[in-house]
């Protein structure tokens, strides 16, 4: 194992987990799941989760206009989602699938660190994103979206994390793939994301 290979682990508060087998771990209500007519239980259920605390960020949480998750209630959701990690100053890792727009909007009060998790935008939105001061994450399309891999040298890498997501691939792929891409040392970009991890998760 790589001895400077940190991971995050998303869990849902409808998950039932063992957090010994994840040292770090985020908290989160996932906009696929959320639900109109009982939004204020599932409300209650996050902030009253006793692992809250404990998690290094909150999310996934944000937008997607492509589920049938009501989007009204996914817009509510995602702003109280929002401050709560203001409250709590945790990071907030964010899904977001064809609402750029509507997450940068709510965004504006957040005032702690936010990472777009699982990015295959195209250029102009990831721009916005990373003028905003956020971060964003990388996985798959890294290797499939051609767009992904025609803008991502151009990107400063001290906005930039990666992630496996429920891919099955391989974290040391990702690098690989992103190194080559950088036409910089697999070591020299790991060491990099690695002080950002640390600096952005407090750990």
């Amino acid at each position: 194992a790589d001895s400077q290979a940190l991971q995050v682990f998303n869990f849902l508060t409808t998950d039932t987990f063992d957090i010994t087998k994840a040292k770090y771990f985020s908290l989160s209500w996932h906009p696929w799941y959320v639900k109109k007519d009982t939004i204020e239980k599932q409300w209650q259920d996050l902030i009253q989760n006793p692992l809250i605390h404990q998690a290094v960020a909150i999310g996934e949480c944000g937008l997607d206009a492509l589920h049938q998750a009501n989007y009204s209630a996914q817009l509510l959701a995602f702003e109280r989602q929002i401050a709560l990690a203001n409250e709590l100053q945790k990071p907030l890792v964010v899904h977001c699938v064809r609402a750029v727009p509507d997450c940068l909007r709510l965004l504006s009060a957040v005032a702690v660190p936010v990472i777009f998790h699982g990015v295959n935008f195209a250029y102009d939105k990831v721009k916005k994103i990373l003028d905003a001061g956020y971060f964003c994450s990388f996985g798959q399309a890294l290797s499939h979206s051609k767009t992904v891999k025609e803008y991502f040298p151009r990107l400063p890498l001290q906005q930039v994390f990666f992630e496996t997501d429920d891919e099955d691939i391989q974290i040391q792929d990702v690098y690989s793939q992103a190194s080559l891409l950088n036409k910089i040392a697999v070591e020299s970009l790991k060491n990099q994301i690695f002080d950002q991890f640390k600096t952005v998760f407090r750990l």
